[in-house]
């Protein structure tokens, strides 16, 4: 299932890099391929996987609307220790990393 995930995701970067471009989804394909993005695509699934359980996550327990979840996903701290390589912590389950999440978002209230 998750490499079914990945592709599908891998292949939605590519119709929308060919669509933002006007080119094909083959011509796309070619030159992401070329300059190794396809490989980032690869690497950074992770990220986005656990990003995309974040968000899920405070928009049930936060009754947040996805929008507001995305933005506290992706403008908090958290994501930018997510983002870096050096800390692991996308390497992590979402259940650990959203306890990161609410402990900053904690103290964004109360500061």
């Amino acid at each position: 299932m998750i490499k079914e995930n990945i592709i599908e995701y891998i292949t939605l970067c590519i119709g929308v890099f060919a669509n933002s471009f006007g080119i094909s989804n083959f011509r796309a394909y070619q030159y992401l391929k070329r300059y190794k993005a396809i490989r980032f695509l690869i690497d950074y699934y992770e990220i986005e996987s656990l990003a995309t359980e974040l968000t899920l996550m405070l928009m049930e327990d936060k009754h947040l609307s996805m929008e507001e979840a995305l933005d506290t996903v992706y403008n908090s701290h958290t994501f930018r220790l997510i983002e870096d390589e050096k800390t692991g912590l996308y390497y992590q389950g979402p259940v650990y990393v959203m306890e990161y999440l609410k402990e900053e978002l904690n103290k964004n209230t109360q500061g």
